[in-house]
C-alpha cells in the first residue's frame, strides 16, 4: 500500500515552504535570517493585505484569510522541479489539516484555500507568466501522478467542462497572480498562486445555491467591466484559461497555444505511458530476456553540486533503486557505470567526493563497475567485451544524465546490435542555455533527448511498466 493510500504524505518535507497563521501569528518554516524566511514573511503580509483589501474579486480567498483558514507557503523559482515537489506536500499537509467538515454550520465555516508565493523568476509579460505557471502544473503532475490518480469525477482533458487540475487528493481551481498580469484584479507585487479545492467550492455550494448565487453576484460586482469572457462557473467554460487568465485575443491565442502544446503536451494531463488510464496510449508489451543486463550510468554525488543547475525528476535515483533491487532479486546482471572525468573543473574527478557512486545505489561487492573517461560507457571500457562473453543482447539503461552520458551510451548500443530500453524516469538532466542564447527547461531538455532515442535507438518506458513485465 502507497504512503498516498495511508493518508501520509509521500512528499519530502525537506522540501517544503510551508507556513500557515497560529494563535494570531505567522509562522515560517524557515531558519530566521536566511533569504527565504525574509521573503516568507514579506511576501505573507502582502498577499494577506491585498486579499483582505475589500476590491479583491475572491470572496472564497477572501473569507478563510480572515478566519485563518489557510497556509501560505514560499518559494524561490517556480520553475524548478524540486519546488513542484515541495508545493505537492504543502497541498497535501493543507488538504490533512483544514478538512472540509462533513457537516459545515454554514458557510463561513466552509472557505479554506492555499497560497503559494515564489520569488523567481521576474516576470516579463503576461505570456511569460504563463509560461512560468504551465512548467509549475507540469512538474507538479509528473510527481502526483506517480501517487495519486487524478481525481474522481474530474477530467484530465483541459477542454473537458469538468477539468479540474489535480493534486493530492483534489482537484483545484487555479489563479495567478503577478506583477504584468494583463487583468487588473490578478495584478500583484509578488507572484502567488491561489489553490482553491473544488471540494470546498462543492461543500459551499451544497449549502444553497442561493449562497452560491449571491456570492457570485458580489465577485462580479468587483471585476472591472466588461467581464472577461474567460470567467465562469466550473462548467461553463474553460476553466483552465482561468488560471493565467490572457487576453481574448487570436494572436495571444495562437501564441499561448504554441506555448502550452511545448510545455503540456498535446494532451496535458493524461497519465503517463504505461499508468493505470492511459487508454489508446499504452505501452507495448515487451518481454525480457532473463539475461537482460541494467546499466546504471554515472549516479554519483558529483552530480548534487549546484553548478550543473537545475534538475528534473528529483525521483530518478529511487526509481533506479527500485530497478536495481529488482533485478537483484531476479539475479540479472548488473553493470555499474562511473565517470572519472578528467575535466579540471569537475566534481566527477577521481579522488573527489563527488566521485563516488550515491549510496542508494552502491554497487555490491560481486557486481562489476566500469570506469569510464568520456560520455560513452562503451568507449575506452571492456563493458562491450562483458556483455558479448555473456551472449547479453537486451539492455535497461538508467542514470545521469539523459541527454549526455545516457543518451551517447543509448545510442551506440542500439549501433552495436543491442536491443535497448531506456527507463523515462530513472533518468535525469540539468536545464541548458542554447547557442542562441534561449532557455531550455531540465525536463525539455529531458524530453527532447528521449523523443531523440525513440524507436531510432531505443525503447522508451517508465519504471512501473518495466517493472510490470
Amino acid at each position: 500500500m502507497s504512503t498516498a493510500e495511508t493518508g501520509t504524505n509521500p512528499f519530502s518535507a525537506e522540501k517544503s515552504g510551508y507556513g500557515r497563521p497560529l494563535n494570531g501569528a505567522f509562522m515560517s518554516v524557515y531558519p530566521e535570517g536566511s533569504p527565504l524566511h525574509q521573503f516568507h514573511l514579506s511576501s505573507h503580509d502582502y498577499v494577506a493585505r491585498l486579499i483582505k483589501d475589500k476590491s479583491f474579486p475572491c470572496i472564497l480567498g477572501q473569507t478563510a484569510v480572515k478566519t485563518d483558514q489557510y497556509s501560505f507557503s514560499a518559494y524561490d523559482d517556480i520553475t524548478d522541479p524540486q519546488v513542484a515537489e515541495g508545493v505537492l506536500h504543502d497541498i497535501v499537509q493543507f488538504q490533512q489539516e483544514f478538512e472540509v467538515p462533513a457537516k459545515p454550520t454554514g458557510p463561513r465555516g466552509i472557505f479554506r484555500t492555499a497560497l503559494v508565493a515564489f520569488q523567481s523568476p521576474e516576470i516579463t509579460d503576461e505570456l511569460h507568466g504563463a509560461e512560468v505557471l504551465y512548467t509549475l502544473l507540469r512538474n507538479m503532475h509528473d510527481l502526483n501522478s506517480q501517487y495519486y490518480a487524478w481525481t474522481e469525477g474530474f477530467s484530465n482533458d483541459l477542454h473537458s467542462p469538468d477539468f479540474g487540475f489535480s493534486a493530492g487528493k483534489s482537484a483545484h481551481f487555479i489563479a495567478y497572480f503577478h506583477p504584468r498580469a494583463g487583468v487588473p484584479a490578478r495584478v500583484s507585487e509578488v507572484n502567488f498562486i491561489v489553490f482553491n479545492s473544488h471540494h470546498v467550492v462543492d461543500a459551499f455550494k451544497a449549502t444553497g445555491m442561493d449562497n452560491h448565487a449571491r456570492a457570485k453576484a458580489i465577485i462580479r460586482s468587483k471585476q472591472v467591466q466588461p467581464i472577461h469572457p474567460y470567467l465562469g462557473d466550473h462548467r461553463e467554460v474553460e476553466e483552465w484559461r482561468q488560471y493565467a487568465l490572457l487576453p481574448a485575443d487570436p494572436e495571444t491565442e495562437a501564441k499561448e497555444l504554441e506555448l502550452r502544446t511545448r510545455i503540456l503536451g498535446e494532451c496535458p494531463f493524461q497519465p503517463k505511458a504505461g499508468e493505470e488510464g492511459n487508454k489508446g496510449n499504452e505501452q507495448k508489451k515487451i518481454k525480457l530476456p532473463q539475461n537482460t543486463a541494467l546499466i546504471i550510468i554515472d549516479v554519483q554525488k558529483g552530480f548534487d553540486e549546484p553548478k550543473w543547475g537545475i534538475r528534473n525528476n528529483p525521483f530518478a535515483e529511487a526509481n533506479i533503486a527500485k530497478l536495481l533491487e529488482a533485478w537483484r532479486l531476479a539475479k540479472r546482471p548488473i553493470f555499474h557505470v562511473k565517470n572519472d572525468s578528467t575535466e579540471d573543473s569537475s566534481p566527477l574527478r577521481p579522488n573527489l567526493p563527488g566521485n563516488e557512486i550515491k549510496d542508494i545505489v552502491k554497487p555490491k561487492e560481486n557486481e562489476p563497475l566500469i570506469i569510464k573517461n568520456v560520455n560513452s560507457a562503451l568507449i575506452g571500457t571492456d563493458l562491450e567485451k562483458r556483455l558479448r562473453e555473456k551472449e547479453i543482447t537486451t539492455l535497461v539503461i538508467v542514470g545521469l544524465t539523459t541527454d549526455h552520458c545516457v543518451s551517447t551510451t543509448v545510442r551506440m548500443a542500439g549501433n552495436l546490435g543491442f536491443k535497448v530500453h531506456v527507463v523515462s524516469d530513472a533518468t535525469a538532466t540539468f536545464d541548458r542555455k542554447g547557442f542562441n542564447g534561449k532557455y531550455y527547461s531540465a525536463e525539455r531538455m529531458h524530453e527532447l533527448a528521449l523523443v531523440s532515442l525513440q524507436n531510432e535507438f531505443a525503447t522508451i518506458i517508465d519504471t512501473k511498466s518495466l517493472m510490470a513485465h
